[in-house]
């Protein structure tokens, strides 16, 4: 009677085995399971962190991973993970002015075998703005000497650490970096021109965090200078060309010398 015979052991095992394939609840043992985070929230407290809390409701798990996104629906990553009994992490890998959204899930390691529970609701922030110098105004641009161009602005900022000058063969770009200059620098020569080819200027201002947003752009020429001149004397039939003036005629009329002792 062999076949009577009860092993609690392998009993154990058909019960859990069928559950899990029935595809109902699993009837692991409670210390294998962990229940998901609640409450998420994020914040952002400056331009380069968020912080998130959450309410921890387990007490067995291993960790907690910390998933992003840029949109609430995803898809999302895995940036990090926290330690057992964390109910918050601070996440230093963001930019300004961005949304960034987050979701969480705890996780406990038996063994060779990690169980997860179900993430979090998804929580946003979108961090402000970097402390980028307020941006340059007032551009203008003229032709100077009649071989360069002179570059003027109007310094808004007072924690900038320069100034970026670009340079475009029209208002809408491409633009191309031609000087860096130091803080409260207000003009600029440009002497890299062609002639006759118009030129067209935009200013930063920048720091540490980053560049100000661009100034407004202001284009101009250096025209290239007549080779002929042309003149003609109103009232006469004649027309002159060359640089005779009448102080010059006047000045023939007496070239040759007088003889001695005659009058003029």
């Amino acid at each position: 009677m062999a076949w009577r015979r009860w092993y609690p052991g392998c009993s154990l095992l058909v019960l859990i085995t069928a559950g899990a394939c029935d595809g109902g609840k699993s009837f692991a043992p409670s210390f294998l399971t962990v229940s998901p985070p609640g409450g998420l929230t994020a914040t952002a407290v400056a331009f380069n962190q968020i912080s998130l809390a959450w309410q921890d409701n387990s007490r067995n798990e291993s960790g907690f991973e910390i998933h992003r996104s840029a949109d609430p629906n995803g898809p999302f990553a895995l940036i990090a993970t926290a330690d057992p009994l964390a109910t918050g992490f601070g996440d230093g890998t963001v930019n300004g002015l961005t949304q960034y959204c987050y979701e969480v899930r705890a996780f406990r390691v038996t063994g060779k075998k990690t169980t997860f529970s179900d993430f979090s609701t998804v929580a946003c922030a979108t961090t402000p703005r970097a402390p980028v110098p307020a941006a340059a105004s007032g551009v203008a641009a003229a032709p100077n000497l009649g071989f360069t161009i002179h570059v003027t602005w109007t310094d808004n900022a007072s924690d900038e650490t320069g100034f970026r000058i670009e340079r475009a063969a029209s208002a809408a770009g491409p633009w191309t970096t031609i000087a860096n200059f130091f803080p409260n620098a207000t003009s600029l020569s440009d002497f890299a021109i062609v002639l006759e080819q118009q030129a067209c200027y935009r200013v930063f201002a920048v720091n540490s965090f980053g560049d100000s947003d661009p100034s407004n752009v202001a284009c101009t020429a250096v025209p290239t200078a007549p080779s002929t001149l042309l003149a003609t004397v109103a009232g006469r039939r004649s027309t002159s060309r060359g640089p005779t003036t009448r102080a010059s005629k006047t000045a023939s009329r007496y070239s040759a010398p007088l003889k001695e002792g005659s009058s003029a």
